[in-house]
């Protein structure tokens, strides 16, 4: 039996669950990942979803939100120690979320979709049976070994047809791994899809790697390959040139 399709996003309501919740996660990703959550195929039984990096929650309440506008249910587990990586200590010194992400998913009303676990994602990842996973959103440390580690303890995780995002795809520990595991020949995902920073794929190794779908790989490395070359002049660019680069990478790699 099928579970009953989700309910349409609701732009506003998705708005109002994550003003005040302190992030990155720009408001169209949080929009493509309540999509990816509530698209997962269904089979009337709870979709699994696994999040590698929740901070203090944006990306959480994003995906726990689909959870609970589909007639099954699910859970996002939400794995993170909650001790920032590399690059918050070096902004912020010693980082605890925890006690922050509690407060914002308590106040979002969504906590029986979502369950912590405040370990590394190295750590978690026995705690989750191979291909149980329906949805998975890697956002961890961005360090080129930890992104490696995160795509490989993760990927048996995966059901076929599983839907993956990985944020900040242009930052060079994250490129590089994506690189060598993700956008490459041979790769097991299909369909890519970039939104603003993060490059949502579909975990289907047995389906054909056919022309339509080598020239949307080509297109998304070269897509890549550009903003990682530009990433050094982003923080000098005017707004407007900002969001009308982010909108014509993103139509080129097929949104």
């Amino acid at each position: 039996m099928q579970s009953e399709p989700a309910d349409p996003i609701d732009a506003d309501r998705l708005q109002a669950l994550l003003d005040g919740v302190e992030g990155w996660l720009h408001f169209d990703e949080a929009e493509a990942l309540f999509s990816m959550v509530a698209g997962a195929p269904q089979d009337g039984r709870p979709i699994s979803v696994v999040e590698i990096g929740s901070w203090k929650g944006r990306s959480t309440i994003a995906m726990a939100a689909a959870l609970a506008s589909l007639s099954g249910g699910g859970r996002v587990l939400a794995v993170d120690p909650h001790t920032g990586s590399v690059e918050h200590r070096a902004e912020y010194g010693a980082v605890d979320t925890f006690s922050e992400f509690c407060a914002n998913i308590d106040r979002s009303g969504l906590g029986a979709f979502i369950e912590p676990v405040r370990r590394p994602s190295h750590e978690a990842r026995p705690l989750v049976p191979d291909r149980s996973v329906d949805s998975l959103f890697i956002d961890g440390s961005h360090e080129y070994a930890d992104v490696l580690q995160d795509i490989d303890d993760w990927v048996s995780s995966l059901r076929p047809g599983a839907r993956v995002a990985y944020n900040d795809a242009s930052w060079p520990g994250v490129y590089r791994a994506l690189r060598e595991r993700v956008v490459r020949r041979g790769t097991p995902y299909r369909n890519p899809r970039l939104v603003r920073s993060t490059l949502f794929v579909e975990y289907d190794p047995s389906s054909p790697f056919d022309g339509p779908q080598k020239l949307r790989w080509s297109i998304l490395a070269a897509t890549l390959a550009a903003r990682r070359a530009a990433n050094g002049f982003v923080p000098y660019l005017p707004e407007r040139l900002k969001s009308w680069a982010n909108s014509a990478t993103a139509l080129l790699a097929g949104r």
